[in-house]
């Protein structure tokens, strides 16, 4: 299976802003929530670390364990690793894992005192932990559905997308907004009509503006969804109705031709990505349909209608101010007092019963919107329609996610777990650690005379890059870029990395002190240039051009003081926490045992990339 290679493994290194350069460790345990923290042993990790349980630490009555240290180190991203004094402290050794326990052991001191304020039973973090299990137990449930299915690309598959790529369809087409009108619209096409009466009798969208209702499609270029009907028309045949999000379409096949395209091995990487993506598409599309049918969700069409047609004209802008209308000044749903009574759509809930949602619920609802919630009619109908699906369909994807048993999986509730804690430690600190926030000039000037040498930012350098799946991929890379293809099509046919290919292959800042395999060739090259291929992990390499040179700059105290200003502050915080932290360890209680860091992993081996780098089976 892919395993793309980790964007920190090879991006540039990221310097600490300016006012950042003093961390502490108050700082710190905030900016790393996403190490988790929490009631309970510490064990809730990956099944790969699950067999670590050596006891690092107790803290009142938790156990902090080994494998639990080393989950939550894989999660850190390269910047946020344990630093003191501002330097980076290597995880392989023994500061930097003591440095890391202890992110941890404040971590539970400040978990175990929320919960002993109460805060577990807080209104906002019953609403919270609620709203993360649908969140995270969805994201199970999807990744059970899609996941590992959707990944894997046969070699049949990729044959099948190869073999239609560079197919092109000339199509008449005509929109409608209702499905029974489309199939009429078809039954008039197929009689042999004259493609402008089908128009002028069953178009319901915009005008086309150059009075010529045709579109080409691509293959490839539009969804499945769309693309799997009209491709399976003949030339000369006409669609079934196809569903968009503007309503429902039926296409007649004009003409079919057949475009050059590049050999399958130049062609590999954008087939497998497009190929993945449609795959995943269609089992959710198909799971949702599942999910519709087995609740029974219906919406009625009159009903639909005679709130489309109640809705408000009008843009997003007010034009006497230029700004957004505020939602005071918008109109409301207009719907006669007859019709407030229909149901506009229906469902089972999960014990069964008939949920209906009148026309009315729905005004309520509309009446209360924003500017940029609201449906517009010139969405046409068929976003209308797609807008009520979309917003039953999470709530019945919950439904089923609870039906299946996904919120209560061990894996979703030690997420949700840490999730919740995050809020409490969070919401805990900025209540209960207070400071002084006046400065005066004189700590200021104080500050910059101990501090100003910090204040020199080194030269750093900005480029592109493109991270491909071996040496001769790579070499091809740099000869497209050479001849002088876009870094998106050589980002397509080449690139492995789906991180980088989503950054458009664009790197953030570079210093000459970086731990990167960019940093030699980004510093031996000049503006424009466009290096030889180098290796990223064993087995990948990349190609990367210096597009940006930004030179090294001495910053004035009045250029500053703002970021001095909050590093100041950054300090009493740290002391008043500091004094909070010495006063919880007595009242709950720590115990290291320091001996069980030694055998632990580095974040370099945790987080090392997967070898097998191609998503075929």
């Amino acid at each position: 299976m892919f395993s793309s290679l980790a964007t920190n493994r090879i991006a540039p290194g990221r310097r600490p802003g300016r006012s950042s350069i003093l961390i502490l460790s108050g700082i710190i345990l905030i900016s790393m929530l996403a190490v988790g923290c929490g009631g309970g042993d510490k064990n809730e990790t990956s099944a790969e670390h699950q067999d670590n349980s050596a006891i690092l630490a107790t803290v009142g009555s938790t156990n902090i364990t080994a494998a639990y240290y080393e989950d939550r180190l894989t999660q850190l991203e390269e910047n946020e690793l344990p630093r003191e004094n501002g330097q980076w402290l290597p995880t392989n050794a023994e500061a930097g894992k003591e440095r890391f326990l202890q992110v941890l052991i404040n971590k539970e001191l400040l978990t175990q005192k929320a919960i002993q304020m109460g805060y577990d039973k807080d209104t906002n973090i019953v609403e919270a932990r609620k709203s993360m299990t649908e969140y995270e137990g969805g994201l199970a449930m999807w990744a059970d559905v899609v996941g590992d299915v959707s990944r894997s690309i046969s070699e049949e598959e990729l044959q099948i997308f190869y073999e239609q790529m560079g197919t092109e369809y000339l199509c008449n087409y005509v929109i409608c907004n209702f499905e029974d009108d489309a199939l009429k619209a078809r039954e008039v096409a197929l009689s042999g009509a004259d493609w402008e009466d089908v128009v002028n009798e069953f178009h319901d969208g915009t005008p086309a503006v150059t009075g010529k209702y045709e579109i080409k499609v691509p293959f490839g270029q539009y969804s499945s969804e769309f693309e799997d009907l009209v491709f399976a028309t003949e030339k000369g045949g006409v669609s079934m109705p196809i569903t968009t999000n503007y309503g429902f379409w039926i296409v007649r096949v004009i003409d079919i031709t057949q475009n050059p395209k590049p050999s399958l091995e130049e062609a590999k990487g954008r087939v497998l990505d497009i190929t993945q993506n449609r795959k995943s598409g269609r089992l959710r599309n198909d799971f949702k349909k599942l999910v519709r049918t087995k609740y029974e969700f219906q919406i009625d069409e009159t009903a639909l209608w005679t709130t489309f047609q109640g809705m408000p004209e009008g843009g997003l802008m007010d034009p006497a101010t230029n700004e957004p209308y505020k939602r005071a000044d918008l109109e409301p749903l207009d719907v006669r007092s007859e019709h407030l009574g229909d149901v506009l759509y229906s469902y089972r809930n999960g014990e069964g019963k008939l949920v209906e949602y009148s026309v009315s619920d729905y005004k309520s609802s509309f009446d209360n919107m924003g500017v940029f919630q609201r449906p517009k009619k010139g969405d046409m109908l068929g976003g209308f329609r797609q807008k009520l699906t979309d917003e039953v369909e999470r709530g019945l994807l919950n439904i089923e996610a609870e039906d299946r048993g996904y919120f209560e999986k061990p894996a979703v509730m030690a997420k949700v777990k840490l999730k919740v804690e995050e809020a409490m430690v969070t919401r805990l600190y900025k209540e209960i650690v207070t400071i002084d926030d006046n400065i005066t000039p004189e700590q200021l000037e104080e500050f910059w005379a101990d501090h100003s040498t910090e204040y020199h930012v080194a030269e750093s350098r900005v480029g592109h890059i493109v991270i491909c799946q071996n040496r001769k991929k790579a070499d091809n890379a740099r000869k497209a870029i050479m001849d002088g293809k876009t870094w998106k099509e050589v980002l397509v046919k080449f690139g492995t990395d789906p991180t980088n290919k989503s950054k458009g292959g664009k790197t953030e800042p570079v210093y000459a002190s970086s731990k990167s395999p960019v940093v030699e060739p980004l510093f031996s090259m000049e503006k424009g240039g466009v290096s030889q291929p180098f290796p990223v992990s064993d087995t990948q390499f990349a190609v990367i051009q210096l597009d940006q040179v930004i030179l090294a700059h001495n910053y004035a105290m009045n250029e500053v003081s703002e970021a001095i200003g909050g590093r100041i502050r950054q300090a009493r915080r740290e002391e008043a926490f500091q004094v909070l932290l010495s006063q919880w360890n007595d009242e709950f209680g720590v115990e290291i045992n320091s001996e069980n860091l030694v055998p632990l992993k580095s974040w370099e081996e945790l987080t090392a990339p997967d070898e097998n780098l191609v998503p075929i089976n």
